[in-house]
């Protein structure tokens, strides 16, 4: 009790303030042990110290404790990332690193957060290191399990049946543009006008809707045969949702104006809003349930593992 008092006391001073190597100088403690190895407390807040800048003392101690789970579990996973003969890039270390370097305003003070907690890079760069094998090995398990699951057609019709609203759809137009600016020139306005009834003539024809956008078209979809997307409401500014919607599929907009250019639409495609049918959503689901499949087997996994390392905490 005197222990977890101590320890407690030194959070406090965190909380108010102090600096940490003040604070490490107080007082310093075990927070937790796997197997033999420890975790002090200072490490902790060397991992957290970043984020509780004026952060009310239940925050700061919420933080502290789930950077101390996750330690715990970093240690477990950095032994069976040994064990599984898991491998990091040095580009994979330096991009963690990097994370961690922004965090802070300046390099200056990034390094000099280091030497307060008497760190030098190379042991730095050494932790980042082992965390990246650990959050590796975690991640290779995660894909493993939910890789290996089966997931039957009863269980994504359960699924489906037990989340109706989830698929609820709303209105959604495909639609295609053909762009053109405006021209600059004396009269622009009438020539970029023409350009558009001459395209709207071959299509009235029946010339190709996303040929001419791909031949003619100034927008950024251009190259995919002017393709703007599947849009839904507030997708577009109001006149040009009014139109968007208000077309059958097939349809040719009538020219539209902007201040930079003049452009006509077709809709491919029309979904009214409604619930969407098992077969549209099917392939949403599956990866939904072996995530959730994997994440269970995961964390019975990770328990199994925990009882093996004998972790103790003493908070």
């Amino acid at each position: 009790m005197i222990a977890v008092r101590i320890r407690n006391l030194a959070l406090a001073f965190l909380i108010a303030g102090l600096s940490f190597q003040a604070a490490a100088e107080i007082v310093d403690a075990i927070v937790a042990t796997v197997d033999t190895e420890v975790i002090l407390q200072s490490e902790i807040v060397s991992e957290i110290r970043p984020l509780i800048a004026d952060k009310p003392e239940q925050e700061i101690v919420k933080l502290f404790n789930e950077a101390l789970e996750q330690s715990i579990e970093q240690k477990i996973l950095y032994r069976e990332g040994v064990l599984n003969d898991i491998k990091i890039t040095d580009e994979q270390v330096e991009a963690r690193i990097k994370g961690f370097r922004e965090r802070y305003a300046s390099e200056k003070d990034f390094l000099g957060a280091l030497a307060e907690e008497g760190v030098t890079i190379s042991a730095f760069r050494e932790r980042i290191r082992k965390q990246t094998v650990a959050l590796s090995m975690g991640m290779s398990k995660r894909r493993y399990l939910e890789d290996d699951a089966v997931i039957s057609e009863a269980e994504l019709s359960q699924y489906y049946q037990d989340n109706l609203k989830q698929f609820q759809k709303p209105e959604r137009v495909k639609l295609y543009r053909i762009f053109i600016a405006m021209d600059q020139s004396e009269g622009g306005r009438g020539k970029t006008l023409a350009r558009l009834e001459a395209l709207r003539e071959e299509l009235a024809l029946g010339a190709e809707f996303s040929k001419l956008a791909e031949q003619h078209s100034d927008g950024p979809s251009a190259a995919e045969g002017g393709f703007v997307g599947w849009i839904g409401r507030g997708d577009f500014v109001a006149d040009l949702e009014d139109v968007a919607f208000g077309l059958e599929p097939g349809d040719i907009s009538p020219i539209i104006e902007t201040d930079t250019g003049m452009m006509l639409f077709m809709a491919a495609e029309k979904v009214e809003a409604g619930l969407a049918s098992f077969d549209e959503v099917r392939t949403e689901i599956e990866p939904v349930l072996r995530a959730n499949y994997g994440n269970e087997r995961y964390k019975r996994w990770m328990a199994e593992l925990r009882k093996r390392s004998r972790v103790r905490k003493y908070l």
